[in-house]
């Protein structure tokens, strides 16, 4: 039986985790779904309220796991049925959510279901004949919807089928199904349906980068049948990946939550020091700034429907480094991680962070864009192999030399460690529903203008349901600062006093009685303050 909040959600901070880079439980070098069960506990611990997974299924692990050979089971090498029972069971004793990604749009061609297709001798060939987009010439229109793709020939059915993504040595193409084929939309339902009544609490969906669709409008009806089938179990999830605009998403295909990319990363680590920050739009990225997008792009009539991953699902290894290992003890590089898991986590959006992200660490292994997804395993402590397993570990486990003091069991240990500041955060954003994303953001959120918004960050969260504030500042500079928050710009002019309490340090700051309040901050420096009226 499920413990799960009904707004787990919108509530829940989400940890995206590759299992196979966890932890394994059984010494054969790879991590396994019972390895990740003895660690649920550390993930309860540190806030973490929905895990999320690229996949279980059988599959080469192209793509991180998203071209299955089949759909109702568990990859051997990950364990079985039973263990992703436990899985649940033990996850939802502790109400932790668990989903994982859909990709109904492709499998591998080692699927049984594409074997009958191709084959006209096969006994199951009228059966999943039209299953696979097929065509005679190899000039036909593409789809309008997704990526370009082509047309591969098939020498045992003469026919062109229509391909994308490649199999993990990149030797072969993975077909993509017909979502206009009746057996391809019943089959979808059976394994929807299959794995909701196992417990799964809701499913990743790339909606955007296939399924050939040839018109919007049988996009649309595709989604809105997918999606009445997992809301016909209640709480159950379905984010979208890809897709239209926000709005589209939600409203006309009938997701819960849609993926995009909040420009957090670029604002606190600025890679383009060009650019500056991205707090607000500025010349030639108008409509890029993490305000404009929370007050345009992501505002909906339903509610607060964005899901941002963090630091991007983007699979590139060095885009999107949090902080170098031989940066590990430059206090303003780890001060800049700390104040970026800050805003991460308090921000109207809902987090889902890439396993090692609390910790500081980027355990993505892709250099390019490309079928093969690997993530090290995660330093678990400074045991052989760093406690990921008691064998030959399937890939290298620390390649990018992360120095004493980066792994799990060091960083609990450390009171001012990367880890400790994403737990202390974590829970306070479990505990305190104005922090989380419930509502509207336009009922929750509210920018607090400074004497440099391109230099310093300031908003308030709130709840329409309670009168408890909470005033987040940045220092986005490498240098000490006197931030100047100016309520007078706002609609929250200030005709009270207040007493300030810092939530992350515990310590009582000035008083708030007028419309301008200075907040001074270190480098990189964040305060979470809760105002109480006096």
């Amino acid at each position: 039986m499920s413990r799960l909040a009904s707004n787990w959600i919108t509530a829940s901070t989400y940890i995206w985790i590759d299992i196979r880079s966890y932890k394994d439980s059984n010494g054969d070098g790879i991590g396994d779904v019972s390895g990740l069960v003895s660690n649920l506990d550390y993930l309860k611990d540190i806030g973490i309220g929905a895990i999320m997974f690229p996949a279980m299924q059988p599959t080469d692990f192209a793509y991180g796991g998203t071209m299955t050979t089949k759909f109702c089971n568990v990859d051997p090498c990950l364990g079985t049925l039973e263990d992703f029972d436990e899985l649940v069971n033990e996850a939802h004793k502790r109400n932790i959510a668990v989903a994982f990604g859909w990709y109904p749009y492709s499998t591998h061609p080692d699927h049984s279901y594409f074997q009958a297709s191709r084959n006209p001798r096969h006994p199951e060939h009228k059966i999943y004949a039209d299953y696979y987009r097929w065509a005679n010439d190899p000039n036909m229109p593409l789809p309008r919807r997704g990526l370009s793709g082509h047309w591969e020939w098939d020498e045992q059915r003469k026919q062109y089928y229509h391909t994308i993504w490649k199999t993990v040595d990149g030797s072969r193409w993975c077909p993509e199904t017909s979502p206009y084929s009746q057996k391809m939309r019943e089959e979808n339902e059976r394994v929807i349906r299959f794995w909701l009544e196992r417990g799964l609490d809701g499913f990743w969906i790339d909606c955007g980068t296939a399924g050939g669709f040839y018109k919007n409008d049988d996009h649309v009806r595709f989604s809105r049948e997918m999606n009445a089938i997992i809301h016909s179990y209640p709480n159950k999830l379905s984010i979208a990946e890809g897709g239209g605009s926000v709005e589209t998403t939600i409203h006309q295909d009938g997701f819960d939550q849609f993926w995009g990319h909040l420009p957090l990363y670029e604002t606190v680590f600025k890679p383009d020091p060009s650019l500056g920050t991205f707090v607000l739009g500025h010349k030639g990225h108008e409509c890029c700034g993490v305000n404009e997008m929370l007050l345009g792009t992501f505002v909906l009539p339903k509610g607060n429907q964005h899901c941002q991953v963090y630091p991007s699902v983007t699979p590139v290894k060095n885009r999107y480094r949090l902080v170098k290992p031989d940066e590990w003890k430059n206090p303003i590089a780890v001060a800049r991680v700390k104040q970026f898991l800050a805003l991460a986590l308090t921000l109207p959006v809902v987090p889902m962070f890439i396993m090692g992200t609390e910790c500081g660490l980027s355990l993505l292994q892709a250099d390019v864009v490309g079928p093969k997804w690997d993530y090290s395993p995660m330093l678990w402590d400074r045991s052989p192999n760093y406690g990921f397993t008691t064998g030959k570990p399937f890939v290298p486990v620390n390649p990018d030399g992360y120095p004493i003091g980066s792994t799990v069991k060091e960083q609990l240990a450390d009171p001012d460690s990367i880890l400790n500041c994403f737990k202390k955060i974590a829970n306070l954003r479990r505990s305190n529903p104005e922090l989380q994303a419930n509502e509207m953001i336009l009922e929750t959120y509210a920018k607090v203008p400074t004497q440099d918004d391109q230099k310093y960050f300031a908003f308030l969260r709130y709840s329409a349901k309670s009168e408890q504030r909470f005033l987040v500042v940045a220092n986005l500079q490498d240098s000490a600062q006197e931030v100047i928050c100016d309520f007078g710009k706002t609609q929250h002019k200030i005709s009270a006093s207040y007493e300030m309490i810092d939530l992350y340090s515990g310590m009582k700051e000035r008083k708030l009685n007028s419309n301008k309040y200075t907040v001074s901050l270190p480098a990189c420096g964040f305060k979470i303050l809760q105002t109480q009226r006096k």
